[in-house]
């Protein structure tokens, strides 16, 4: 395996989602059929979501594939979608609901669940039987061995339902529903609860808090959601009652309400919108909103099957190795890269011919891959590592990764802790594009996070985090070199942070840093391995040497006090996985020795399996040790010598276990001889002997016969060291034997079930197109590298451009000047003269053309800039970098950090009663990061920033706060406008509506950006008179801002759109979003005027306006948390303890005044308040467009 085995002594069963959906083509462009990857899916929410998220939208062919570790998972979801393919003759929603999520059924479920368990079982004899069948043909099932877990899964729930009222099978679920609970108190109190799972209300969690707290109490003690069917099932649902026991508790909360977006059932909404109950018939309005939802989501659903729009595909498998089985599969069409399925046992995992065979049409390559937060546990670079080689070659495609942010306060410092120190350049060297980090700019809000994790931390609980999502995008596969020295300095910098938890410096932090994530390791010897290779194979350099340069580095090195332990697993580790191949591995080998049989074969390989066998005794002590410790176990392979002449000691972090019979054949000296392994399905709850296999020099195995002994320990960590050093002794030996003990050690050429070494990372995309400016311009562009010695961080990276062309060469030869121009953060023009040739240069990653050098050599042809990264908050280039939009070879917009969703599907707020969405005010004021808190009071004269990115903010909060109508007067309409020159853009608000996804609020408006094509066509004289006498917000815009609102317009538009691009008519066929930025100019394509839907706004003459007219959808922007910090601290603690937030300057967020009195009210509308006249002053641009004269002065 690709990361350490984390074997859990109580393994908790995640069979309902514990956080809320997600829209698996939010990152795509509608109407581009999508590939998508589901990692640990867990249950069905996001499939179903997805679904009800593209209604509204252009059509498209959706192919997910599932995969989870947890075969009771898939079964369940293949029951699941078998009932929503049949319809409402076999299952209704309401019943589908109440078979997939309550603990106990009613008779005519039962019998509703035992009928399609039978069906599903007539139908998956084989694979070909199932694939032939109608369930097969849109629930494909990707290997014979995942189908042949789910049938045991199957007959089980047939079983079980049949049996329905017997007294055994009651009390066994009755005794795994206790053992849940008692493991739900250990580890969050007889009364605890998770607070943050209430971010499935979000934004409103706070006024439905204590409701979700009672809800999720009321379904541990009753087994159901709805406290109406609570006394009306006494059945045990088969769905949960067949995988719970005593050590496999379901999960801490396993509510189906955190599963879905609750915000519309605290929300008040208007009498048309989505997603609205028009009676919850005396129901929980959590409940009652949650199984609207869930109706909602099977419907489309059903649609989508129906249309032929849907293949879901699953697999029961690691998910490591499904993602290198992948990739070697994309290189070979072999269906098999001898990985083992999973962490326990030692079949491999084989796809299916039918579907990954040279004719299968299964994908291999993704639009979209989604991790879970499985990078918590086995690491971000691992992740990335096996996942990046997958996605497809455009500019959308990218891996989302779910993450839990511990420890480091400083943002910058938690943000290279990702990829173990050296995020930045590690990215960078992987082809792979952090766009939030880039950008600074999300659509949800991390102080919901900040705040209900305050909430847990009150508990007491230090292993608090927050949870944060990082999109890593493809960012191209250009041609990129690196120096072997440097590439090898960056490589020991991170083995040396991939392997902190070896410096005994580090130890005393690890010790105190309590949750999970110090207490294991995420790396062994071949994750670094791994990492090694697939930077060899992307940067083209020769791997032998820089393997060489890293191991020299490596052997001197002596701050890591296992790494001389561990260096021979490294060793075998770029052998087998063919990067170098080691001269002295294969010169240590002896052969003829006397004393082992492995050592008199014709062929002996530098590399053999070690195959240990430990009686059941040794490891039940251990394992029965931890289940009272409620721990978890990490082992490793050992291989120990106490020579006279001197000894060795030698670790094997990569160690796969099993329980059964050893079964050998041949004899052990004869280059044939084999092991085999009769597995124990019942694994730990069994009595079989336990089973190890390693990989290990072969020199080094011989080298101390007799005196080489074989062990299984458990892993030199913080959690063992406390708990079982005093069971099993310093060493935290389990079971060791000598060489020679031919009872309990194997000696193979390969390890059981290997039929050759696991292919790791088989697979690289060829160098991408993605910004390639050859095509267009006949010169070609490659970049190198320049790495710190000391840090191994990129400094500077070289743009080298051929010049190719006569026209170019002439230019040079004449001495033409030369300069350089920054037109994105990632491409700077390289122009010749008076523009007389510009060659556009893209860069890996966004770069400061302002800090460059650039080399020019007029004889050899060619010209070299060489620029710093740029760096976000500080770097001028990514001030106005928010929501970039890109163009694919195909001519079609990418946006790269918005998420798309469908408007028409979002609950619309009804914003007549103030009181009901008085929530918007705490959450739009947390649009502004501290540091931005800090500048809003240093604007100008005319009340504007330095920063743009900041004017804008100060914008979008505005017309939040008018549409909303909570501060001042009340309007939707709103004109972009600058003083010098007038209106710009019109902006007609139609709707504030609950975005579930993002746990936020986005406006519903339409667009009009004035052209000076369409003001000399005087087709708006007679809508811009009625106009001037309606209520019009403006927003005043200095020429930056103007240039950003121009420059995200097309995003904002693109992630809703429900029109297809017209490939003739459409103005960003010339390669450039948006059309231009310039004063008069199109900022957006056409293809979208007028498709807005009817009765939109109630303006007159607005169907003469509509024409020109594009959807957008807006979203407060919010700081990442990977750049800097967001959130009022205080105003949070406050909102905690309940109090009321304290009132704040309407400019600054002061309170009090700045001469230590009270705040004073704007003597006008006597709503609004400042700490000073300066800051009313600023503030005037914003307050002016609402400010109405209040009722206090009509004397009439």
């Amino acid at each position: 395996m690709l990361a350490p085995i984390l074997h859990a002594s109580c393994r908790p069963l995640y069979l309902v989602g514990n956080t809320p959906a997600i829209n698996l083509t939010a990152a795509l462009p509608q109407g581009i059929d999508a590939d998508i990857l589901s990692l640990g899916c867990g249950d069905l929410r996001h499939v179903l979501f997805t679904c009800y998220a593209e209604q509204h939208l252009p059509k498209r062919k959706l192919d997910i594939t599932c995969c989870d570790i947890e075969e009771n998972i898939i079964a369940r979801n293949i029951l699941v979608l078998s009932l929503i393919l049949d319809g409402n003759d076999v299952a209704t929603p309401e019943q589908i609901w109440r078979i997939y999520y309550n603990l106990y059924l009613d008779d005519n479920d039962m019998q509703i669940l035992n009928n399609q368990a039978q069906q599903l079982l007539g139908r998956s004899l084989t694979l070909d039987e199932w694939h032939d069948s109608r369930y097969g043909e849109v629930i494909r099932i990707c290997d014979t061995d995942t189908l042949n877990l789910l049938r045991v899964i199957w007959s089980t729930f047939f079983s079980s339902a049949t049996a329905k009222d017997d007294a055994q099978y009651k009390d066994k679920f009755e005794a795994a529903k206790k053992s849940s609970r008692a493991f739900k108190d250990l580890s969050q109190g007889e009364d605890g609860f998770s607070f943050t799972a209430i971010r499935a209300a979000a934004p409103l969690y706070q006024s439905v808090a204590e409701e979700f707290i009672k809800a999720n109490n009321r379904c541990w003690d009753t087994g159901v959601a709805d406290p109406e069917t609570s006394d009306a099932v006494t059945f045990p649902n088969p769905m949960f009652a067949t995988g719970m026991s005593e050590r496999a508790p379901l999960a801490f909360p396993s509510d189906p309400l955190l599963s879905f977006h609750l915000a519309p059932a605290a929300a008040k909404l208007t009498e048309l919108s989505p997603l609205r109950l028009e009676s919850s018939d005396g129901k929980d309005r959590l409940v009652a909103t949650a199984q609207l939802m869930f109706g909602k989501w099977v419907e489309s659903v059903r649609e989508a099957l129906a249309e032929s729009r849907l293949i879901v595909r699953f697999v029961a498998a690691d998910c490591f190795s499904l993602c290198h089985t992948l990739q070697h599969n994309i290189e070979t069409h072999e269906t098999t890269a001898n990985w083992y399925r999973r962490e326990v046992g030692f079949k491999v995992f084989e796809l299916s011919e039918t579907d990954y065979g040279k004719e299968g049409k299964a994908p291999r390559q993704f639009d979209f891959i989604d991790s879970s937060n499985i990078s918590d546990y086995h690491g971000v670079l691992n992740m990335l590592i096996s996942t990046g080689p997958l996605l497809k070659d455009e500019p959308w495609a990218a891996v989302n990764t779910d993450l839990m942010l511990r420890g480091a306060a400083d943002d910058s410092a938690r943000f290279e802790a990702l990829l173990v120190g050296h995020t930045k350049t590690v990215a960078i060297l992987l082809g792979l594009m952090p766009i939030e980090y880039w950008t600074n700019a999300m659509t949800y809000m991390v102080s919901d996070e900040l705040f209900l994790s305050m909430l847990e931390s009150s508990r007491g609980d230090k292993g608090v985090g927050i949870q944060a999502r990082l999109a890593w995008k493809n960012a191209g596969t250009p041609k990129i070199s690196v120096k072997a020295q440097e590439l090898a300095n960056l490589a020991h910098q991170v083995y040396l942070d991939m392997f902190q938890n070896e410096n005994i410096s580090k130890l005393t932090r690890q010790f105190m840093d309590m949750h999970r994530g110090a207490w294991f390791p995420k790396f062994h010897r071949g994750s670094f391995t791994a990492f090694i290779k697939i930077l060899c194979k992307r940067l083209s350099v020769n791997a032998a040497e820089v393997s060489e340069m890293i191991l020299e580095k490596v052997v001197e090195d002596t701050s890591l006090t296992l790494g001389t332990n561990n260096s021979q697993a490294f060793c075998v580790d770029m052998q087998q996985m063919g990067i170098w191949d080691i001269p002295f591995l294969q010169g240590e080998i002896q052969h003829n020795n006397i004393h082992v049989g492995f050592c008199k074969w014709k062929e002996i390989p530098p590399v053999v399996a070690v195959t240990l066998k430990i009686p059941a005794k040794q490891w039940q002590r251990v394992f029965k040790y931890a289940l009272e410790k409620t721990a978890d176990l990490m082992v490793e392979g050992n291989v120990l010598c106490d020579s006279p002449t001197g000894g060795y000691h030698n670790i094997f972090a990569d160690t796969q276990i099993s329980f059964g019979k050893v079964v050998t054949s041949g004899s052990t000296d004869s280059d044939e001889f084999s092991v085999e392994v009769q597995e124990n399905p019942e694994r730990f709850a069994g009595h079989a002997s336990m089973v190890a296999t390693f990989y290990v020099s072969t020199g080094g195995l011989q080298s101390g016969i007799p005196w080489t002994k074989v062990s299984l320990r458990m892993k030199n960590t913080p959690q063992n060291i406390i708990l079982f050093a005093g069971l099993l002794g310093p060493e935290m030996s389990i079971f060791d034997s000598k060489l020679q003990d031919e009872k309990h050690v194997f000696i193979t050429k390969l390890a059981p079930g290997h039929s050759a070494y696991p292919v790791v990372c088989g697979s690289l995309p060829p160098p991408s197109s993605l910004g390639d400016l050859s095509t267009s311009t006949g010169s070609s562009a490659t970049f190198s590298l320049n790495l710190d010695p000391q840090s191994g961080n990129i400094t500077t990276v070289t743009g080298h451009v051929d010049i190719t062309t006569e026209q170019g060469k002439q230019l040079l030869a004449d001495k033409v000047p030369i300069e350089v121009q920054q037109v994105s953060p990632s491409t700077i023009e390289i122009v010749f003269g008076k523009q007389t040739l510009v060659l556009p240069v893209k860069y890996p990653a966004p770069v400061l053309a302002s800090a460059s050098k650039t080399r020019i050599a007029r004889k050899s042809c060619y010209v070299e800039v060489i620029a710093p990264l740029a760096t976000p908050i500080t770097s001028p280039c990514l001030e106005d970098y928010v929501f970039p939009t890109v163009l694919s070879k195909a001519n079609i917009p990418a946006t790269l950090s918005i998420p798309h969703l469908s408007l028409d599907t979002l609950p619309i707020i009804d914003i007549s009663d103030k009181s009901a969405i008085s929530f918007i005010n705490p959450y739009s004021a947390l649009i502004f990061s501290n540091r931005e808190r800090a500048l809003r009071g240093q604007v100008d004269t005319s009340g504007l920033s330095r920063s743009s990115r900041l004017n804008l903010k100060e914008s979008i909060f505005t017309m939040l706060m008018l549409a909303s109508g909570l501060q001042g007067g009340q309007t939707g309409l709103f004109a972009v406008s600058r003083p010098k020159d007038g209106v710009h853009i019109l902006v007609f608000v139609s709707a504030l509506r609950l975005d579930g996804a993002s746990g936020g609020i986005v406006l519903d408006a339409a667009v009009l950006p004035f052209t000076r094509k369409l003001v000399d066509a005087h087709a708006l004289d007679e809508f811009l008179l009625i106009l001037r006498t309606l209520e019009c917000a403006t927003i005043t815009v200095d020429d930056d801002e103007l240039k950003l609102w121009k420059t995200i317009l097309p995003a904002l538009a693109e992630r809703c759109r429900t029109w297809q691009h017209d490939p003739a008519t459409c103005e960003y066929k010339d390669g450039k979003v948006p059309v231009s930025v310039e004063p008069g100019q199109p900022c957006l394509c056409s293809c979208g005027q007028g498709k807005i839907p009817e009765d939109y706004v109630s303006l007159p003459e607005w169907e003469s306006a509509k024409k020109y007219a594009t959807r957008v959808a807006i979203s407060p922007l919010f700081a990442s948390q990977f750049v800097e910090s967001s959130g009022d601290v205080d105003m949070m603690k406050a909102t905690a303890a309940s109090e009321p937030p304290k009132e704040r300057c309407r400019a600054c967020g002061r309170t009090e005044g700045r001469d230590k009195g009270p705040l004073k009210k704007c003597m006008r509308c006597l709503e609004v308040k400042y700490c000073s006249v300066e800051c009313q002053k600023k503030d005037w641009k914003k307050h002016r467009g609402e400010c109405e004269e209040a009722d206090i002065y009509d004397l009439d």
